[in-house]
C-alpha cells in the first residue's frame, strides 16, 4: 500500500530537513505521489540542494496541466484535449487558492511570476 502523507505532515518534514518554514510560501499536491513547494526566489538553489541531498528526486519538467493529471472517473470518457482544459483549470484555480492565502506584498510579487511563465 501507498504511503499516503497527511497535509500537516510535509511542512514539519520539511523542516526536519532544514528548510526553514519562513522560506516555504506554499505546499500544494497537484498529482498522485507529487507534491508542490513554493519557495522564494532567492531560497530555490538551497531548497533544490536540500532536498536533493536526502534523496528526494526533483521533477524538472512536471507539467501540471497534462491531461495524464486528471484521475477523477467522471473525466476518464473525456478526449485528452479536453481532459487537458480540466487539468488547466483545476492548476487555475489552484494558483488563485495560493494567491488569496499570500500576504499582500508577496502575493504581488508571486502573481507577477505566475503571468511571466504563461
Amino acid at each position: 500500500m501507498p504511503f499516503r502523507n497527511r497535509h500537516n505532515e510535509t511542512p514539519k518534514a520539511l523542516s526536519k530537513l532544514g528548510s526553514p518554514s519562513s522560506r516555504i510560501l506554499e505546499i500544494c499536491y497537484p498529482a498522485s505521489g507529487k507534491i508542490g513547494i513554493l519557495v522564494h526566489k532567492d531560497y530555490i538553489k538551497d531548497a533544490n540542494s536540500t532536498l536533493t541531498k536526502y534523496g528526494i528526486s526533483l521533477i524538472a519538467d512536471f507539467d501540471p496541466t497534462d491531461s495524464k493529471i486528471v484521475k477523477d472517473p467522471k473525466f476518464q470518457s473525456f478526449s485528452d484535449k479536453d481532459q487537458k482544459s480540466v487539468a488547466e483549470n483545476i492548476h487555475r484555480a489552484r494558483l488563485l487558492k495560493v494567491l488569496n492565502r499570500l500576504h499582500s506584498p508577496i502575493c504581488l510579487a508571486v502573481a507577477k511570476s505566475f503571468v511571466a511563465q504563461i
